[in-house]
């Protein structure tokens, strides 16, 4: 399996509480726009972080950093920036981050839709849609099921429309047009393991290590 690419170290997010510090939430003083991700991370510290399980708290807060610079290249649109994350994060992170972020989803959206038009920058950044918990379900199966097509056919080469009828079949397993079923995730993804990559900051590497252990 690829290796993982790597998240922003550890000792910058320890550096947030210095960030807050001297850019205090004042809707009249205008922030820059590289401060964007910075600011919205101690917001999401102070007002989210501590009211999600322990266990969800750091995924959520790497799910939001991830996702800040996709809302700002897709113009706020929710739905755009998902359908890019994922796909771009599935071969980084187990599946247990996805059954996280899964089950916190409105918990992050909310953060999304209340936090980043009040961010003071110079031009203020809107939300302009939302998913409900079942299309982010419903992407999110799509995503996981073209990866396992992925992993199965890796060592054999298939015609387009095999692979694609592989996808199909491991979705409708997957998913039951509700939600995901993640007992049948766990078993589909019991053959191929996610190995952590040593080159990760020790943080990284015991939460990846932790989320393993679900």
């Amino acid at each position: 399996m690829s290796k993982q690419g790597h998240f922003a170290a550890a000792k910058r997010v320890k550096q947030l509480n210095n960030f807050h510090q001297k850019h205090q939430y004042h809707e009249s003083r205008a922030i820059d726009d590289d401060q964007l991700a910075d600011f919205l991370l101690v917001r999401f510290a102070l007002t989210t972080k501590k009211r999600l399980p322990a266990s969800s708290r750091e995924s959520l807060q790497r799910f939001l950093q991830e996702m800040i610079p996709r809302l700002v290249d897709n113009h706020g649109s929710v739905a755009e920036s998902v359908d890019d994350l994922l796909p771009a994060m599935r071969t980084r992170v187990p599946w247990q981050f996805f059954r996280q972020a899964s089950e916190q989803w409105d918990v992050f959206q909310h953060f999304l839709k209340r936090e980043i038009p009040a961010v003071p920058l110079k031009e203020h950044l809107l939300v302009i849609d939302q998913l409900t918990p079942h299309d982010f379900s419903m992407r999110l199966a799509s995503s996981l099921a073209e990866q396992l097509a992925s992993l199965t056919t890796l060592q054999t080469k298939l015609p387009n429309k095999m692979k694609q009828a592989l996808m199909v079949k491991m979705r409708s397993t997957i998913f039951d047009g509700t939600s995901i079923d993640w007992g049948k995730v766990r078993a589909l993804w019991q053959p191929f393991p996610f190995d952590v990559d040593s080159a990760l900051d020790e943080k990284t590497r015991q939460w990846l290590l932790a989320l393993l252990a679900e």
